[in-house]
């Protein structure tokens, strides 16, 4: 490794070199032997520009709650549709929690248990079903819910003189 002597400014506020001292391509004194010392350095003011990553989630898992109530997470979908034919490569993977694997495999692990605690003729695949779609359940019950609501509010302000 070569030695290094530590830089100074003159009054011109020009860096001066003293010795053998490493600089990087950018001129940075600092980064360059923070880079000789540490081998696993990376500059933080790279002037690479780096990649962003693409998100390559469904709509849907990337949604939050207001927009799957509203269905707004669907909008661009419904744009390009509506501007043009639908093409296969338009539409997005499903949701791994909507996957057939996933949820069968659930299914399984609660019948099991319900098999071990209940019994063979206690246990109800109802049960069993309703505990793996529970919150698939309750968001549609939500939302017929505020349908319901909605209408009557509706119906009943268009009575009232």
């Amino acid at each position: 490794m070569n030695s290094t002597k530590p830089m100074r400014q003159n009054n011109d506020d020009r860096k001066v070199n003293h010795g053998n001292s490493r600089r990087d391509s950018h001129g940075s004194y600092q980064e360059a032997t923070h880079a000789v010392y540490n081998p696993t350095y990376t500059k933080i003011n790279s002037r690479k520009k780096k990649k962003r990553k693409t998100d390559t989630r469904p709509p849907i898992d990337k949604a939050s709650w207001f927009s799957i109530l509203t269905f707004s997470w669907v909008t661009p979908l419904f744009i390009k549709g509506w501007k043009g034919t639908l093409k296969t490569e338009d539409l997005t993977v499903a949701s791994h929690k909507d996957s057939s694997k996933m949820n069968s495999h659930r299914l399984e692990t609660r019948w099991a248990h319900l098999l071990t605690k209940y019994g063979s003729k206690d246990a109800s695949l109802l049960s069993a079903l309703l505990y793996v779609m529970r919150s698939g359940v309750i968001h549609s019950t939500i939302a017929v819910t505020i349908g319901y609501v909605s209408a009557i509010v509706s119906s009943v302000s268009n009575r009232v003189p």
